[in-house]
């Protein structure tokens, strides 16, 4: 996974993004079904991520996510 940040961020900032970003993506499932969006079920199958964060004056990020 690739995290670019887009902005002024501090290195603590960097982390609690990614940590959010993973949470977002990964799966929370029900018994029987999956209610959010899914790119996998638990952030430890994420292999590698990436996070760097560049200036700007407007504040964005964007993610790409490679499978493997």
């Amino acid at each position: 996974m690739d995290v670019t940040l887009y902005g002024s961020f501090s290195n603590e900032s960097l982390n609690l993004y990614v940590g959010g970003i993973m949470d977002t993506l990964d799966g929370s499932h029900g018994q029987t079904f999956t209610y959010l969006p899914v790119v996998y079920q638990d952030d430890c199958q994420v292999f590698a991520v990436v996070a760097e964060k560049r200036e700007s004056d407007e504040i964005h990020y964007r993610v790409e996510i490679t499978f493997l």
